[in-house]
């Protein structure tokens, strides 16, 4: 285990300034998962880790995980809060981060059905929640438009708890074409979380077995050119003095009606 005392040290140069993401992160297809949840989940999942930064105590508490204490001692770097804080560019509350790597993308027709798709979802704490409600759900997979926020950005991997490790994401340009080819190719029913005039409501409908399920972006909801491709639209029935609810509110309420018809 390598202490840092020097916040310009390059061997943590990886956790350097996290507010935004760095343009590092980008180019080496890396993220990182902050808090001690988070950080478990990692370590208790397949995916490649480059490095575990960590108060001291984190690694000599008694409960650290197997592949932890299996990783080289040059992957283990500790240091204070204040100068974790420094690094990091805000207050750390647990001390606790590592650096993972993206996993390979999976091809289209590998993923789990059913299936939910992020249309424009910028809000990264909405898009961790909502991988934090398929995981609760039942749901493995995601697909993402590129005109949102990545699952892997820091806040959406924090909020998710760690759950995005276990979950298949595809990123895709065009998710018309995808939703598409998944219609064409496997049955499934395309579905947009939407309020428009022709939507059903959400309690008088019944979830097939295999379907995708979209949810639309914060200001603007389900893009008019991925509702061309839609089978349908379901309505959350709320107040009619309330517009609407939050994206990941939509999720966790669409998401456990679906999972009651598949007990049934």
């Amino acid at each position: 285990m390598i202490e840092i005392l020097d916040v310009t040290d390059q061997r943590i140069a990886l956790y350097r300034s996290l507010r935004a993401t760095p343009p590092q992160h980008r180019q080496e297809s890396v993220f990182v998962a902050e808090g001690e949840t988070a950080v478990r989940a990692l370590l208790g999942s397949s995916l490649e880790i480059r490095s575990v930064f960590a108060v001291r105590s984190f690694f000599t508490s008694g409960r650290s995980p197997e592949r932890l204490r299996a990783m080289a001692p040059d992957q283990l770097f500790t240091a204070d809060k204040r100068v974790m804080s420094e690094i990091v560019g805000f207050r750390l509350h647990q001390g606790i981060m590592a650096i993972g790597v993206e996993p390979k993308q999976p091809l289209l027709d590998q993923l789990s059905l059913p299936i939910v798709a992020l249309d424009g979802i910028v809000n990264s704490e909405n898009v961790g929640a909502i991988v934090r409600n398929c995981a609760a759900f039942g749901v493995k997979s995601l697909l993402v438009q590129a005109n949102g926020s990545s699952p892997y950005m820091r806040r959406a991997v924090r909020v998710s708890m760690g759950t995005i490790f276990a979950t298949e994401v595809f990123h895709t340009e065009s998710l018309p074409d995808v939703l598409s080819s998944i219609r064409a190719t496997r049955n499934a029913a395309i579905i947009a979380a939407e309020n428009v005039n022709s939507a059903l409501s959400l309690s008088e409908y019944d979830f097939p077995r295999d379907f995708v399920l979209i949810i639309g972006s914060e200001r603007y909801g389900v893009s008019r050119d991925v509702l061309e491709v839609c089978d349908l639209s379901l309505a959350i029935p709320i107040n009619p003095r309330v517009s609407s609810i939050n994206a990941a509110a939509a999720s966790a309420v669409l998401l456990y009606a679906a999972s009651l018809r598949a007990k049934s």
